[in-house]
């Protein structure tokens, strides 16, 4: 593949969500524990895969980082947790559209759903 240092992306993704204000808390790794109180943004690395974009002599790659937004489920009231996280959602994705830059060789930013 390339010498890309996929870490680096995975990181502008965790910082941009921890300045957004929607998260009470954003990890740059699928957490193992159940949230707590408040909105939470998990970001990590979801596939590398190569992509028909180069020659013979470079291959380059989709590289896909997920952002899964979760918040206790226990919250109250019950029929309010899912308008919390759509709106956390929608709101960041927003702000990506708005002001998200990468750095270094990247071309592109799709914003796809879950597959």
């Amino acid at each position: 593949m390339t010498d890309v240092d996929y870490a680096v992306y995975q990181n502008l993704l965790v910082s941009h969500a921890s300045r957004s204000g929607l998260f009470d808390k954003v990890d740059g790794h699928e957490t193992m524990n159940t949230p707590g109180k408040g909105v939470f943004a998990e970001v990590f690395t979801d596939t590398i895969d190569p992509i028909q974009a180069s020659g013979l002599a470079a291959t380059s790659v989709r590289l896909a980082v997920r952002v899964r937004i979760t918040t206790d489920m226990s919250g109250d009231p019950q029929d309010g947790i899912d308008p919390r996280i759509v709106k956390a959602a929608g709101n960041f994705i927003g702000s990506i559209h708005k002001d998200f830059e990468l750095d270094g060789d990247a071309r592109f930013v799709d914003l796809l759903g879950a597959r």
